[in-house]
Order: C-alpha cells, then sequence, then structure tokens
C-alpha cells in the first residue's frame, strides 16, 4: 500500500482542533500523519478540511 502525505495544518491549529474533536493533540498528530485508519482520526481530517485549517501551498 502506498504511504499518504502527510497533511499540513495551519500555524496553531493542531491544539485547536484537538479542543473541536475532543481528544489529545498526539491523536490529531497521528491522525494527519496518517498513521491508522479508524473513525476518530477520519473524524480529525474530514473537520480539519471543513473548517479549512489545512494549509494551501
Amino acid at each position: 500500500m502506498a504511504r499518504k502525505k502527510r497533511i499540513r495544518l495551519k500555524y496553531g491549529k493542531i491544539p485547536e482542533l484537538a479542543k473541536i474533536c475532543n481528544c489529545s493533540v498526539r491523536t490529531v498528530k497521528l491522525a494527519l500523519a496518517w498513521n491508522s485508519d479508524n473513525d476518530t482520526q477520519n473524524l480529525i481530517r474530514v473537520r480539519a478540511e471543513q473548517l479549512g485549517f489545512i494549509k494551501q501551498f
């Protein structure tokens, strides 16, 4: 299986996203690195996209 690229967020948005999703900062960082593919991490990735936290290059 091909490795997916890490999702990068705007500065200071990881703790904010952790508070919104009611989880730890470590869980958010692992979700953005595609460490595993469970429901919580899928929710974190979807919420980051919906809120516009993903950095645009």
